[in-house]
């Protein structure tokens, strides 16, 4: 087997020949060893057919969540429509073109279509069609795979994998467990429970691996393979050959894939998983199956995309036509703002209110609308008399109210009455919890959307396992609740999330416990006590994690990230909500922050010099002149779904739920210093301070919250989130 692996790899020019040969010779020793290898299966993750191949596996075949692949009885999404109409395209192409080298590119283009358009067999049926012979390696390759893929759809899978060996095994080491095990590969398997421990934990340079070149069709065969042994329930061989894939990518294309071995990890039996941990040949299958005993991962959803998909780390779904907004004819003329003033939630009910103010002044609009505000007082059971006020009194559109309590309550107020009145207003709510409506929207500044939004940029910077630390508060609990779920969903890796005191200034054991130094020390102090002396030593903490969430607000933030740097050698990611800047330039101190990525809003950058507000308030007051903008634009959120306007809170989009997000820009600190690392391209020009436009913007019931001047330390109240009365 060697001799033909090395045959394959000396000579570039013979490859395709070779690799003919060595796939005839490998069909012809596996039908000899197999039973029965070309019994179809009746759907995907069945091993009925397989029970022979299979019966010696450790593992029962896992069992995909994915559609069935029978083209026949297949209910094809838009997607796959679209895939579909791709392929009929290159088909035709194919046959206006003269050379070819060219006829044959489009020949493969339309298969590879067909394959994502689950029709395989339509692709195998034009390969088959082809007729001019294949001149390039990287052609013949895209052949094998388009006829593997087809095995695999009607569950040939050994079959399939005959069919990719010339790819899976010049994509692989000579040295690879997955050829041949070796004697040192036997003797691991039967390791002291003192080395099984040590798994835990990577030493760092394992982390820091070169990228191993692979081709765009040894990148596809390896996830094909990957797939057809899961079906075959060799799962050691499934991650092992995933493993083998995500070291011949980067970016979001090496997070996919790295997720989801965690993710078919998660779906082998915990018992099962335990004896992988001892008896699996490949060393790194090991350290990741031991690496799964430790947090939580999320469920298994798609797999990795195929064909050369993977190399778009671009997101489509993220493309927005972006717009500062406009009122138009289509606009609201009468707008009422439900905001309880007087009751305990009136500082962010004013802060809100001047926001509306301030966009509606500055509103010079032939549609500008009448504008009226609702006090509805400390009540949430009232709510609802009050919208029905407001609809009496002929408004068109309502903003409010603010607050999880009151927007839940009014959100069923129109779960009960909507279908028994005749209104028309489109209804903005700003908090809650529950699942809109119809005739609802809703932008919330929630901790649990923040947390998510968090997760998301984690997510887009291709960190996969997560840490985090936590305190005991209404807000952080709520940010974790957020982030985990999100996390989770997006198939993330939650490893521990330690809980610390914002009073205390120590804290080094819940770092030592977050990042696993405790059992590096552990293990120094049991060596020394074998050797009978204290060898020299350096703890090391464990490799599994990509990054830490720090839930914490600037003054607490300061304390804890410099000994987060001391116990990761300032080596690992740290993130952090927008409570860790509020708008004060304080290089300074915030040099201890260094590094620390968090969102921030357009307006909290620009507003620093005119803004009465600072903090949460100065945030909520972002958020009221977002929504008097989301007023004027909503019917063009409803009839373009890539309709997005450039808001003070970040870029505002409208999902089909009815939520609209705010996408915030990212921030970090270097040397104290405000830097932003992700920006769609917003203007964040500083606002100078105009006096008299600054002063009209604001209600009389909110101007005892004002202050004159910029922010600085003297006019900052932290207990109150605020900037005090004065300069």
């Amino acid at each position: 087997m060697h001799l033909l692996l090395q045959a394959c790899q000396s000579s570039a020019s013979f490859r395709i020949p070779i690799r003919l040969w060595l796939g005839i010779t490998l069909t012809t020793l596996l039908t000899a060893c197999a039973n029965n290898p070309y019994s179809p299966v009746p759907t995907m993750g069945s091993n009925t057919a397989n029970q022979e191949q299979t019966q010696e596996s450790l593992d029962a075949p896992l069992v995909l969540n994915e559609p069935k692949l029978d083209s026949e009885s297949y209910e094809y999404n838009e997607t796959q429509a679209e895939q579909a109409a791709r392929a009929q395209h290159f088909q035709e192409q194919a046959a206006q073109q003269e050379s070819d080298e060219a006829k044959t590119e489009a020949i493969l283009s339309a298969a590879e279509h067909y394959i994502q358009a689950n029709r395989s067999q339509q692709a195998r049926e034009l390969l088959d069609l082809m007729g001019q012979p294949l001149t390039r390696a990287d052609h013949y390759d895209t052949t094998l795979i388009v006829y593997a893929y087809d095995d695999y759809a009607q569950g040939y899978y050994q079959q399939a994998l005959t069919t990719l060996a010339p790819l899976i095994y010049t994509a692989i080491d000579t040295n690879s467990n997955l050829i041949e095990p070796t004697d040192e590969d036997t003797s691991s398997a039967t390791d002291s429970s003192t080395d099984q421990e040590d798994r835990n934990y990577i030493e760092p340079k394992a982390l820091d691996e070169e990228l191993i070149q692979l081709s765009a069709q040894e990148i596809d065969a390896l996830l094909l393979a990957s797939l057809c042994h899961q079906a075959l329930g060799n799962s050691e061989s499934a991650i092992s050959t995933l493993i083998r894939r995500e070291s011949g990518l980067s970016g979001t294309a090496k997070a996919e894939t790295t997720r989801y071995i965690w993710q078919v990890i998660n779906m082998i039996p915990l018992s099962k998983r335990e004896i992988l941990t001892v008896n699996a040949r490949d060393s790194k299958v090991r350290n990741r199956i031991q690496q799964s005993l430790i947090g939580k991962i999320g469920e298994v959803q798609n797999t990795p995309p195929q064909f050369n998909q993977w190399r778009d780390d671009l997101q489509n779904d993220d493309f927005r036509l972006l717009t500062k907004g406009e009122w138009s004819a289509t606009s609201p003329q009468s707008i009422y703002v439900l905001l309880p003033l007087t009751s305990r939630y009136q500082k962010a009910a004013n802060a809100v209110k001047s926001g509306i103010e301030r966009e509606h002044i500055s509103n010079t609009s032939i549609f500008r609308p009448d504008l009226r505000f609702y006090d509805i007082g400390d009540n949430p059971l009232q709510i609802g008399q009050y919208y029905a006020a407001a609809i009496n009194a002929g408004a068109d559109y309502i903003i409010g109210p603010i607050g999880k309590n009151y927007s839940n309550e009014i959100n069923g107020y129109l779960s009960f009455y909507g279908n028994q009145s005749n209104d028309s207003a489109q209804l903005l709510m700003m908090g809650g919890d529950k699942p809109l409506t119809t005739g609802a929207q809703r932008l919330s500044m929630s901790p649990e959307a923040e947390g998510q939004r968090v997760a998301e940029k984690a997510w887009r910077d291709g960190h996969l396992s997560a840490g985090v630390l936590w305190h005991s508060s209404q807000t952080s609990e709520r940010v974790l609740k957020g982030f985990t779920q999100r996390w989770l969903a997006l198939g993330g890796k939650l490893n521990s999330t330690i809980e610390y005191s914002p009073q205390q200034y120590d804290h080094s054991n819940q770092l030592k416990q977050l990042f696993g130094v405790h059992a590096s020390e552990r293990r120094h102090r049991q060596l020394s006590s074998s050797l009978g002396f204290t060898p020299k030593f350096s703890p090391y903490q464990r490799g599994d994690l990509d990054f830490v969430l720090l839930l914490a607000n600037a003054e607490v933030g300061r304390v804890i990230r410099p000994q987060i740097n001391f116990y990761t050698n300032a080596q690992i990611s740290v993130y952090g909500t927008s409570s860790l800047y509020n708008g004060i330039v304080d290089e300074i101190n915030n040099m201890d922050l260094d590094g620390t990525v968090f969102p921030v809003m357009p307006w909290v950058v620009r507003s620093s010099n005119l803004s009465p507000y600072a903090g949460q308030l100065n945030m909520l007051y972002a958020m009221g002149m977002d929504s008097y903008r989301i007023a004027g634009n909503f019917g063009k959120f409803q009839s373009d779904s890539r309709y997005a306007i450039e808001g003070n809170t970040g870029t505002i989009s409208l999902t089909a739920s009815g939520e609209l997000t705010h996408q915030p820009l990212w921030a970090k600190f270097t040397q104290g210093k405000l830097e932003i690392v992700e920006n769609p391209g917003m203007d964040l020009t500083p606002l100078e301070n105009d006096q008299e436009s600054t002063e009209g913007s604001i209600s009389d019931d909110a101007k005892h919250f004002q202050s004159k001047g910029s922010y600085n330390d003297q006019n900052w109240d932290t207990r109150e989130s605020r900037r005090k009365i004065g300069s």
